[in-house]
């Protein structure tokens, strides 16, 4: 069977991509891949924040620093079952500012599309971050979904006047295609879809 490009902004590109996780943490990693496989049309980045979240050094993890954002120590990959495994990065990331760096560092090949995933604990988080990286990214995906943020995350995700209110706030900030990414760990999924598209999302992803 003869794959079917797809349109992204200005790229027609492969229809696949590796979900935001702990295998696009590294920028590094993503580079590798995308020279390697070209059906790999899209990266997906892991989430990024307004601020760094670092992972915490041992003794920061029962008596954390002021100031600082944590994600979790390794190990952050498990295996639960046969063929069946979870990983809890809780949204390490670089923040926007060094995260922009990267990416204008970065050797990712021209014709794949970047979809830079973001989260916050407010619109106006979301917003910044989504300005920052609005001219070195080709789309941007709503973190709505995960299960592993104080604020945000999957409080988004289940409520679908407040997937309303953030999709659009970030579809307004943008030029870009905007994904909102829904948690599936409620019963009005539907009802956040359609809020999703109502607010002008180029589309909905359905994976946590």
């Amino acid at each position: 069977m003869k794959l079917q490009r797809i349109r992204i902004g200005e790229k027609e590109v492969m229809p696949f991509t590796i979900p935001s996780g702990i295998l696009m943490t590294d920028i590094r990693c993503a580079e590798r891949m995308l020279r390697r496989i070209p059906e790999i049309g899209i990266w997906t980045t892991k989430s990024i924040g307004v601020n760094e979240r670092i992972v915490p050094e041992r003794d920061e993890v029962d008596n954390p620093i002021e100031g600082k954002e944590y994600g979790f120590r390794e190990s952050v990959f498990a295996q639960v079952d046969e063929n069946t495994f979870v990983n809890a990065v809780r949204l390490t990331n670089p923040g926007k500012d060094k995260m922009r760096e990267n990416l204008l560092a970065a050797n990712i090949p021209k014709d794949r599309v970047i979809n830079a995933s973001v989260f916050g604990g407010t619109v106006g988080e979301f917003v910044s971050v989504i300005k920052t990286l609005e001219d070195v990214v080709d789309c941007f995906e709503g973190n709505f979904s995960c299960p592993h943020s104080e604020k945000g995350g999957m409080a988004i995700g289940i409520d679908p006047k407040a997937v309303y209110e953030f999709t659009r706030a970030c579809v307004s900030a943008t030029r870009k295609p905007f994904i909102a990414k829904l948690s599936p760990n409620t019963n009005l999924i539907y009802e956040c879809t359609k809020a999703a598209y109502e607010a002008g999302a180029f589309g909905v992803a359905l994976i946590t």
